[in-house]
């Protein structure tokens, strides 16, 4: 258990020897020493606080981290947004905070992918159905008409249902699931952490949230997705299409100016600077254009105040953030859970490498969650925004074809 791969500079890494655990769910704070549970505790305590116990273990046992901070966590980061009208319905139950202490890293490469490994029957069940998404599109649209906002992202959720292949052989390896899966999508931020007997994520990530090393800082925000196509020329004339296109620029420009102005709270004056913006970026699936945004940490700044000052990201929130915040809330039927939080590590230096938390599977018994979105604008088009998502969610359920080929082609069709 506590198995956990994370994806760096195009190797695996493999955290190894877990041992503590830090957990945190429905107001409690859990810590488990693995060696010596004597000294394991419960406490409950506000995030506030528990934040603060992860911060000055780390300080003091100067240990490696593995883990991930939830969307539904880092709200309260900021203390200017309210809780009190939260009613979202939590679609899995994975704790809101959760990082293992291990005691070393190292370099995992992995086999070759193995056959699929489960029967063929499966369900795919659309949490959100395309007239309930564009349904919500179309009240951002007005909200940013109105002046509220500027720009938001919005959300859905697919549930794969799927059936463990019986065989003796090949029965439940999630890790050789996330190696097929990587198979078809070699995404340059992948990870897989197993937190329980039965949650682990899988997760592709394209987006790099954070990556710190010494007071040097950089972030790495993805606005504007178009799908990869087969035909090389369609293909280049649709890359181009993107790089031209004046609302993928405008939301790319709104995000980056939003993430300048988080990392302007924490970082020596005039050191942020924007290193090439909206570069244009291919994936197996789709093409994206992403930013690089540097800064420098002021003196007494560490990895855990940026992460708070950061979080919850500019690219899978909007601007101003506070009220996108609350539309988020008051749109998206489900609670996002560990969805669009950050996964990752910090060593024993406190330098640090986290990705957002897209295109990523959560998986819950013999269940996988799939949550997918896109930014909304003044001149959005409800159509193609849910056409978007079926794009970003194209790679899992291809992938899945070989799986579960017999319920998805209503998805397929989509695509």
């Amino acid at each position: 258990m506590f198995q956990a791969l994370y994806k760096s500079d195009n190797n695996f890494l493999s955290f190894t020897n877990p041992l503590y655990v830090f957990k945190y769910e429905n107001n409690k704070f859990y810590f488990t020493d693995l060696k010596n549970k004597n000294n394991s505790y419960i406490k409950e305590i506000t995030q506030k606080q528990a934040w603060k116990q992860l911060k000055d273990f780390h300080k003091k046992e100067k240990i490696i981290f593995f883990g991930y901070i939830s969307y539904d966590f880092s709200l309260y980061f900021d203390e200017a947004y309210t809780f009190n009208h939260i009613t979202q319905e939590k679609l899995l139950n994975f704790p809101d905070l959760f990082f293992v202490a291990y005691s070393s890293i190292n370099k995992f490469f992995l086999p070759s992918p193995p056959t699929p490994l489960l029967k063929e029957r499966g369900v795919i069940t659309n949490l959100i159905q395309d007239h309930e998404y564009k349904k919500i599109v179309l009240k951002a649209i007005e909200e940013i008409k109105n002046g509220n906002v500027y720009e938001i992202n919005l959300s859905r959720a697919f549930l794969f249902s799927l059936t463990p292949n019986p065989s003796p052989k090949r029965e439940g390896s999630l890790l050789n699931l996330f190696n097929y899966l990587y198979s078809k999508n070699q995404a340059p931020y992948s990870s897989f952490f197993q937190i329980s007997k039965n949650q682990s994520i899988l997760s592709f990530s394209p987006e790099c949230f954070l990556k710190k090393i010494g007071q040097r800082i950089a972030t790495f925000p993805i606005k504007g997705t178009r799908k990869r196509l087969k035909e090389r020329k369609q293909n280049e004339e649709i890359k181009k299409e993107l790089l031209k296109s004046e609302k993928e620029l405008a939301e790319h420009l709104m995000v980056v100016d939003l993430e300048r102005n988080d990392m302007s709270k924490i970082c020596i004056p005039k050191s942020v600077k924007v290193k090439d913006f909206s570069k244009l970026h291919s994936f197996d699936y789709v093409h994206h254009l992403i930013s690089e945004i540097n800064g420098i940490l002021k003196e007494k700044i560490d990895i855990f105040d940026t992460l708070e000052a950061l979080l919850p990201g500019g690219s899978i929130s909007g601007a101003p953030k506070i009220k996108v915040l609350e539309l988020i809330n008051k749109f998206e039927k489900y609670k996002r859970g560990v969805y669009t939080g950050c996964l990752g590590y910090i060593d024993s230096e406190a330098n640090a490498e986290f990705s957002i938390i897209i295109r990523t599977l959560f998986q819950e018994n013999n269940q996988f969650l799939l949550n997918v979105g896109g930014g909304i604008v003044f001149d959005s088009d409800p159509d193609f925004e849910n056409q978007e998502t079926y794009i970003k969610a194209n790679s899992f359920i291809k992938a899945f074809k070989g799986v579960a080929p017999k319920d998805i082609s209503f998805i397929l069709n989509k695509v």
